[in-house]
């Protein structure tokens, strides 16, 4: 009966120390299940008062938010890629923030923290500095959400991922999409023409300057076109518009040896109509390749 008595304690004590480490997986658990709750959200359930401002620049750490806590339990909020801030002055653009932030604010306290995003209407002007802005929700466009998701895990050079999204936003060419590493500034153009259902340039562009942040008008164009010529012969290499007349000769009947080649196209597109046009590459007087370019 000892006997008993000595085994039913042990399981009882297994089973106490069992039942202990399950409540202590448990309380990890419900830790790491905070209750998140958005911006917007708690804003209008009265959990948050949000003073949203600029800081001067329209790219990275440009938005400075000052939020309170109401009530006398610890708010925890969410601000999620894709977060799209509209600005009180509706003469200068919206924000999509481009990294996800997990925030603590204690009963009754206030942060202030900065948001980093990128503005996401080229047409508008550039935010100035203490430009007020509303808490916003996530961006209606899908696609600005996915890009601004993208964005936050890569890392990709600060221009490149602001025409990354006025190419979304505003239908720019994607060909405004420039690194100094061609294999990201690849990468990101394969991104933004997956969204856009199209195929990534295989050229640059620059836009001309106006009024607005950016204009979207092509001004420049440049690449560096690789060809093989296996037979000797001559070589034209000229660009045509969509009626196929000839809008520029970069060379004709110029005589090549077998070999492989590489010339460096750069090109004032100022005054050439939107529209697709064609670079096509000769040989004797048959085509031997063409590329397409939309501007």
């Amino acid at each position: 009966m000892v006997e008993m008595s000595v085994m039913n304690k042990g399981k009882l004590l297994a089973i106490v120390l069992l039942a202990g480490a399950v409540l202590v997986d448990t309380s990890c658990w419900a830790e790491n299940k905070r209750p998140y709750i958005s911006l917007e959200k708690a804003e209008a359930s009265g959990l948050l008062r949000a003073r949203i401002t600029g800081l001067g620049g329209y790219s990275g750490e440009c938005i400075e938010a000052s939020l309170q806590n109401l009530k006398a339990d610890t708010l925890f909020l969410l601000v999620e890629a894709g977060h799209q801030l509209p600005p009180g002055d509706t003469a200068i653009q919206d924000i999509l923030l481009v990294r996800q932030d997990s925030l603590q604010i204690l009963p009754l306290d206030s942060i202030k923290v900065s948001f980093y995003g990128f503005c996401c209407m080229a047409h508008k002007h550039s935010p100035y500095k203490d430009a007020r802005y509303g808490t916003g929700a996530l961006a209606s466009d899908f696609r600005l959400v996915r890009l601004a998701e993208y964005l936050g895990k890569h890392q990709h050079e600060p221009g490149a991922m602001q025409h990354a999204i006025w190419a979304v936003s505003n239908g720019h060419s994607i060909a405004s999409i420039t690194e100094q590493n061609t294999s990201k500034q690849q990468e990101l153009r394969e991104v933004v023409a997956r969204l856009m259902k199209t195929v990534a340039p295989w050229y640059s562009v620059s836009f001309k300057k106006d009024s607005s942040l950016c204009s979207g008008i092509p001004e420049t164009l440049w690449a560096d076109i690789d060809y093989q010529v296996i037979n000797a012969g001559f070589i034209d290499m000229i660009l045509f518009n969509e009626s196929g007349q000839p809008v520029k000769v970069f060379f004709r009947y110029t005589p090549h040896d077998p070999d492989r080649y590489k010339y460096q196209v750069s090109l004032d597109v100022s005054t050439y109509a939107r529209g697709t046009y064609y670079l096509r590459m000769y040989q004797d007087g048959a085509m031997k390749s063409e590329r397409v370019i939309q501007l």
